[in-house]
């Protein structure tokens, strides 16, 4: 039953690679042999039960970030970067999600991977509307999907700060109490009539530190956390 209920919750990154865009992975910041290591402690699969925040976790080396999806959480392990700040959070299998500034933009082995071209970032826009004093901030972008596959759609983006440091968020890591903006991005794709809102909580600096993001229609949202900081190398 138990490899039953595995099985079934880890089809979620089961599937090939099906989007061209996943090129981004291609700039290791972990050798392979210690990535392979951080897996072997089984921390990237999905998992029902409460996540833990484990010694093993606390001591590892490798930036990282929980993810939730449905009931089930993955800790899942920074393997890849590039100049433009694109990370790539991988499980066992090579199947993940790339991210720019905190935002999902492109997918691997999801039911229905996707691919953003041209992806806001989340830290320039809320700089921006600190500094402009918009009350929004509008933004263009290409979206498809793999299942079924479509061609770029344009995806058009709407961001505004819902609340300026009005909440306070605990950093499992170490406890500290932080606190921090939401962002509300509103999402619309004309051509699939698909809206839906992502949120973002930032700190002062822009930096996401959790998220609540949707990837496809008619799909459950996926909460992000870090529970390690990318530190680029000098």
């Amino acid at each position: 039953m138990a490899k039953t209920r595995k099985a079934r919750l880890s089809k979620v990154f089961a599937k090939s690679l099906l989007i061209a865009g996943m090129a981004l992975f291609y700039q290791a910041c972990v050798p392979f042999g210690l990535y392979q290591n951080a897996y072997n402690s089984g921390m990237d699969y999905f998992n029902p039960k409460p996540f833990i925040l484990t010694n093993e976790i606390k001591s590892s080396p490798y930036a990282m970030q929980l993810v939730r999806y449905k009931n089930s959480y993955a800790v899942m392990v920074l393997a890849y970067f590039d100049d433009g700040s694109r990370l790539s959070w991988v499980d066992n299998e090579g199947n993940g999600f790339t991210t720019l500034g905190g935002k999902i933009i492109a997918s691997n082995g999801l039911d229905n991977d996707l691919e953003i071209i041209n992806p806001p970032k989340v830290k320039d826009i809320f700089l921006g509307l600190l500094d402009g004093g918009s009350k929004q901030v509008d933004f263009n972008s290409l979206y498809r999907l793999s299942a079924p596959p479509t061609a770029y759609l344009e995806m058009k983006h709407i961001f505004k700060i819902i609340e300026r440091k009005q909440q306070s968020i605990k950093r499992q890591i170490d406890q500290a109490e932080l606190v921090v903006s939401l962002i509300e991005e509103q999402i619309y794709v004309p051509a699939i009539k698909w809206e839906v809102s992502n949120f973002y909580w930032v700190d002062d600096e822009g930096n996401v530190l959790k998220s609540k993001q949707a990837l496809a229609p008619n799909t459950e949202k996926y909460f992000l956390e870090t529970l390690k900081d990318f530190k680029p190398f000098n």
